[in-house]
């Protein structure tokens, strides 16, 4: 089984600061969940941002009253944090929350304290997803160590992100068969793909294909809005995993 996460809501912000506007934001999140998307990844909860409706990137407190009237049908709505930007006290327990999950992203050099964050999100009862950036600075070593602290979470997910665009299909298998080898059944091995050199569509669907009994997730957004070069089109995700509902 494969989902389909769109970031349109959070990577997309790059292009815009964020400004998407609260009709637009609507229309994004309705037209996602429309086409089936399996997780919509709705912005970047920053504890130092003031109040603004218009904008994705903003304080727990704030996404609520954006999104509480919404329609998300089955679609698993996810936040996301960087390490370091959003206490954990600040965060309500996910019972009382719209969203499902809180995805954590950092560099490796921070990931013993992002794994601990990380369970202290789980523990008010959220999905986690763990996304370390960069999946190319991971060695051998890191790569051990982080399938270790990974299995000890049991997060819903870890995704492979191609920060800068450059990975090669070969790359892209080593890197998954490593971390497939290693990780507990259950969780789920993510990617996040890059646009640098046009390679982005076509890896997201190369990870796709990579044989596997394991669930997967792929991100995407839609016309491949996000940062630098941006990220793999939502819409082509959609028909190629999904094509009833495009």
């Amino acid at each position: 089984m494969v989902q389909i996460l769109d970031n349109t809501l959070r990577d997309g912000g790059y292009v815009n600061d964020w400004n998407f506007g609260r009709e637009k934001i609507k229309q994004i999140f309705s037209d996602l969940v429309k086409s089936k998307a399996d997780i919509i990844e709705v912005g970047l909860l920053w504890a130092d941002e003031e109040e603004n409706l218009n904008r994705t990137k903003n304080s727990p407190k704030t996404f609520e009253k954006i999104f509480k009237n919404f329609n998300k049908e089955n679609s698993i709505v996810i936040g996301m944090i960087k390490y370091g930007t959003c206490p954990l006290d600040l965060i309500s327990p996910a019972s009382e929350s719209f969203l499902d999950g809180i995805r954590v992203y950092f560099p490796k050099n921070l990931l013993n304290e992002a794994i601990e964050f990380c369970k202290g999100i789980k523990s008010k009862g959220y999905k986690v997803l763990v996304n370390p950036v960069d999946i190319t600075s991971f060695e051998e070593t890191d790569l051990n160590h982080l399938i270790k602290l990974i299995n000890r979470l049991k997060p819903y997910s870890i995704t492979m992100v191609d920060t800068y665009g450059v990975l090669s299909y070969e790359a892209l298998e080593m890197y998954y068969r490593k971390l497939d080898k290693g990780l507990n059944a259950e969780i789920r091995i993510g990617f996040h793909a890059h646009n640098n050199i046009n390679s982005a569509i076509d890896n997201a669907k190369a990870f796709i294909n990579i044989p596997s009994t394991r669930k997967k997730i792929v991100d995407g957004s839609l016309n491949g809005m996000g940062k630098n070069a941006g990220n793999a089109k939502t819409e082509e995700l959609l028909q190629y995993l999904k094509p009833a509902n495009t």
